[in-house]
């Protein structure tokens, strides 16, 4: 499958944290329910939908989304880490057209209601929605009772226009969030990034270290405050953007294990630049996984593996640009 950009490049869209205080200019539009973690391709063909039928009517679009996921207040040991922030999600929903993201909080009293009660508070009154766009194996209300058949006859009733998007697919089989922490978590970033129709980007605060890279002759920036699920551990290809630059970078996931910590981390090394970068807040793309991370007999063996990949994140990155 080839990896598509929508054609929309707005980047602007309104984020919404209350939806009980909904603005009535954003009121009697097309709206789509749903955690939309990722924005992967499968739901970028549904979101299409919601964006091409309502700019025409000059209605606005709005996806009505969650945080945190509700297994987190359910089975909080189960909850799954994301794949994008709230921001991140919101700049990729503004590609795609939306209008409006709505951040519903979620608790144990939200989730208690029954579906019907749902629809008419968030829907017909909250929303006043014109037109609903879900997928296939959408649920909502306790227990996830309410179904895509149940939606739609609760459209029907309110005289509310009802779509279901067909959903896209790789290899037979429906993309969705889960499938692409399965990738990520094995290492199958090549495959979470087809499915994402974009890089997989995990965004952090870069703190001090123990500033082995500088004394190796690779400085390396250590990500902290990273909200998002990482990948298996090991060494990546990666870009990041600083200024208005795009950089190169190999990445390391996972234990420092020649220096004996077993704490796992995530450092960069920007090819390129010398410039001091505490305090700031990247975000890295990442590409091919090169190796796993393991341990080095001397200090000089760890240095040749580092050149081995840094010249590979080079041979990569002049790759990608041609």
């Amino acid at each position: 499958m080839e990896m598509r950009c929508s054609k929309f490049v707005n980047e602007t869209i309104e984020v919404i944290d209350d939806w009980r205080d909904f603005p009535a200019r954003l009121r009697g539009g097309c709206v789509t329910i749903g955690n939309f973690d990722g924005v992967h391709l499968g739901h970028q063909v549904l979101l299409r939908e919601v964006a091409q039928w309502a700019k025409p009517l000059r209605r606005p679009s709005v996806v009505f989304s969650f945080s945190p996921h509700p297994l987190a207040v359910l089975q909080p040991a189960n909850a799954p880490l994301p794949l994008t922030t709230i921001k991140e999600r919101a700049r990729r929903l503004a590609r795609c057209g939306i209008d409006a993201l709505v951040v519903c909080r979620v608790d144990q009293a939200l989730l208690d209601w029954d579906y019907r009660y749902f629809f008419e508070q968030v829907i017909v009154k909250a929303l006043a929605a014109r037109r609903v766009v879900e997928g296939p194996n959408f649920f909502f209300g306790k227990d996830r009772l309410g179904d895509v058949a149940r939606l739609q006859e609760l459209c029907l009733n309110h005289r509310i226009e009802s779509q279901i998007v067909v959903p896209e697919e790789i290899d037979g089989r429906m993309i969705s969030s889960s499938r692409i922490r399965h990738w990520l978590r094995t290492g199958e970033v090549s495959l979470a990034n087809q499915a994402l129709g974009c890089p997989f980007r995990v965004t952090g605060e870069v703190v001090p270290g123990d500033r082995r890279g500088r004394v190796l002759g690779f400085p390396t920036a250590n990500l902290d405050q990273i909200e998002t699920l990482l990948p298996k551990e090991g060494v990546y290809a990666a870009w990041t953007k600083i200024g208005c630059q795009m950089y190169p970078a190999a990445l390391n996931v996972g234990a420092a294990l020649t220096f004996s910590s077993g704490q796992s981390r995530v450092e960069a090394h920007v090819l390129g630049l010398s410039a001091d970068l505490y305090g700031q807040t990247l975000s890295f793309d990442f590409g091919p996984r090169l190796r796993d991370v393991r341990r080095f007999d001397s200090v000089d063996e760890l240095r040749r593996q580092i050149q081995s990949d840094v010249a590979a994140v080079q041979s990569w990155a002049a790759a990608s640009k041609t």
